[in-house]
């Protein structure tokens, strides 16, 4: 499958991610494109990734979570 190029972020900064092809892992995962997910009056970044993988909230995210009672 072609992944297409894309900004990433890296830390606290944006890098380009090259096109490439890959093969998913487990059969019929589909890929699922960087993207910011509007949560609770705030935008989150979702991070390329298969679609049979799942996302693991780092820490920064996590002690958001919890500041906002959510």
């Amino acid at each position: 499958m072609w992944i297409a190029g894309f900004w990433d972020r890296q830390g606290d900064r944006w890098a380009w991610a090259p096109g490439r092809w890959e093969e998913p892992a487990q059969r019929g995962s589909s890929w699922v494109k960087p993207h910011y997910r509007k949560e609770r009056g705030a935008y989150r970044y979702e991070p390329g990734h298969w679609s049979h993988q799942k996302l693991v909230e780092g820490d920064d995210y996590s002690r958001w979570h919890k500041e906002h009672g959510r």
